[in-house]
């Protein structure tokens, strides 16, 4: 393969990359918009990193605001279609 042929195919496979954790990165930041509010008022007092937050959230689920509630069910399925070991797993 010539020189040019695989920076051109090295340049491509990049973007690719780029593209697909770029997905997920815009869906951190749609929970953080959108759920920043339902985190203070509801579980402020977890570490945000931490699994009491998530556990917080999932208690509190009926008392959060419409934008969260969907911000957290996109990243859900974004995890799940990321993630397709856990399907399988799940499915037997």
């Amino acid at each position: 393969m010539s020189i040019s042929k695989t920076a051109c195919l090295t340049a491509v496979l990049g973007l690719v990359s780029d593209m697909a954790f770029a997905q997920p990165q815009a869906s951190q930041e749609n929970l953080k918009r959108h759920c920043i509010g339902d985190y203070l008022e509801h579980c402020g007092q977890f570490s945000p990193d931490g699994g009491e937050v998530q556990a917080c959230f999932r208690e509190r689920a009926g008392l959060l605001t419409p934008n969260c509630s969907m911000a957290i069910a996109a990243y859900q399925e974004e995890q799940k279609a990321a993630n397709p070991i856990r399907k399988v797993r799940a499915a037997r």
